[in-house]
């Protein structure tokens, strides 16, 4: 079973923590609730900078060296996502994985960041990766890179045999808080996300001014690539539906409420055509274009659009969100928490973690598990971090809260 054991890293001074499908993390500001997602989201993202180093330098590696480039490919990732380890204190993170395999992250003797693979953990990612290697590098002699098709074929099927050792398929995304500052900057958004994924190429430490630009460069790539480009080619949600289910009937029965609920959400109705993306708060002929819109509704439509299409594409995914309610009316978090219970759910294997403030999105967790209908009680983790420590607040039996949240944890 996937567990990951954190001991004295940053506010966490210790957490055991095992993901659920339904998992919600609450407590008071600065306790440590993004550093337990960070650190969860990073662990899943192992396999990509392992594919990412094995792409970019193949040429430079060999069995005799491969596991010095793969520890120092995730030592610079390590930095890129959380900052420099030198000024922490001693602290370690055990990974888990979901097949039970176990990687250790450490400070050494040295001061500096260290890992190692335990057991033959390690002697697997080598037998299922070399072979990728040297297909690249034989690619690479005939005067091909990574913009031919046959490069990403050898990197999808990279991906699937790490996958099957890592016991982890799922496609794992970061959602963070203040989304609608990519609104805010306009169009000066592509440059600064040219400028920030140039950084991330030039491979080495310390090349972010702080932890949060790369989590934030990761999401805006993936709502560059993979959601804007459907909703641009398409005027409705019913489009998207159709165009991304290819008029399959399968979940035709949820379409109607589901965009009731973001109509709701969203206090208006989205659409786009060849003058951009608008929200109309009467149809047919009243709207504002996006980037003029709500704070509000630009805060939560790139995160609602994502679970969207996850949810139709009907492949397993994983999402780490701060604050999906962030700026969004307190009397629209039960419809919020049903949208996310939608998602988690529209696929056996999906996974939903995220932080909040909100009482009134747990007290709808609690009744939507009470039904038993959507989610089961195993399916369920309310957490929160006291004085360093996770501590569970649902009962592992009914997978509710039963005790009444104080400020301490939702502050």
């Amino acid at each position: 079973m996937e567990r990951i054991h954190i001991k004295n890293f940053k506010q966490i001074k210790e957490a055991d923590l095992y993901l659920r499908k339904f998992n919600i993390i609450v407590g008071e500001h600065a306790c440590g609730k993004s550093t337990l997602m960070k650190v969860a989201y990073f662990m899943h993202h192992l396999q990509d900078e392992i594919i990412n180093e094995v792409s970019a330098n193949a040429p430079q590696i060999f069995r005799h060296n491969f596991f010095g480039r793969m520890k120092q490919a995730v030592r610079i990732a390590f930095v890129h996502h959380f900052g420099s380890t030198r000024h922490l204190a001693d602290f370690t993170i055990d990974y888990y994985t979901p097949s039970g395999e176990l990687v250790c992250f450490y400070i050494n003797d040295n001061n500096d960041l260290d890992l190692f693979f335990v057991d033959d953990f390690g002697d697997k990612i080598l037998d299922n990766s070399f072979a990728a290697v040297e297909e690249l590098v034989a690619l690479k002699n005939k005067g091909l890179d990574s913009t031919a098709p046959e490069w990403q074929e050898i990197l999808d099927a990279l991906r699937e045999r790490l996958n099957i050792v890592f016991g982890d398929n799922t496609q794992e995304l970061y959602i963070p808080n203040n989304r609608s500052v990519w609104f805010a900057i306009g169009n000066r958004v592509q440059t600064l996300f040219d400028e920030m994924e140039q950084t991330l190429k030039t491979k080495g430490f310390l090349r972010f001014d702080s932890e949060h630009e790369l989590f934030h460069l990761r999401f805006v790539q993936h709502i560059k690539n993979n959601v804007v480009p459907v909703f641009k080619r398409n005027a409705t949600l019913k489009d998207v539906f159709f165009d991304v289910m290819k008029f399959s009937t399968d979940a035709n029965l949820t379409i109607d409420s589901t965009s009731k609920q973001i109509e709701t959400l969203l206090q208006g109705t989205y659409q786009t055509d060849t003058f951009g993306e608008k929200i109309f708060y009467e149809l047919p002929e009243k709207y504002v274009y996006l980037q003029n819109a709500a704070t509000h509704q630009q805060e939560i439509i790139r995160m609602i659009q994502d679970l969207f299409l996850a949810a139709l594409r009907q492949k397993p995914v994983l999402r780490f969100i701060e604050h999906p309610e962030a700026q969004v009316r307190t009397d629209l978090h039960a419809e919020l928490v049903h949208f996310l219970v939608w998602f988690a759910t529209s696929h056996p294997e999906n996974q939903l973690v995220f932080s909040t403030h909100s009482s009134q999105m747990v007290d709808t967790l609690n009744k939507i598990v009470g039904e038993g209908k959507l989610l089961k009680s195993e399916d369920v983790n309310v957490l929160t971090i006291d004085d360093g420590h996770l501590v569970t607040l649902s009962n592992q039996e009914t997978g509710k809260v039963e005790a009444t949240l104080t400020e301490k944890y939702l502050v």
